[in-house]
């Protein structure tokens, strides 16, 4: 994968029961295991709150550029 100056990190998260889940883990298999979320759930936003919430518990702070 190729990262643009000033693109962001890629994060993706999913349901473990959602439709793309097989699609979802060929993609996260290229990042760091650390930088991929799942959760038990569907393609819905039960699941997608949850792994927004994780997401930003484990977030960098953002840092300013300069």
């Amino acid at each position: 994968m190729r990262r643009r100056s000033g693109t962001s990190v890629k994060r993706p998260g999913w349901g473990t029961a959602d439709a793309f889940d097989r699609s979802s883990r060929l993609l996260a298999s290229a990042l760091p295991p650390e930088r991929v979320y799942t959760h038990p759930g569907g393609h819905d936003w039960q699941a997608w709150e949850s792994l927004w919430e994780a997401s930003l518990d484990r977030a960098e702070p953002c840092r300013g550029r300069g």
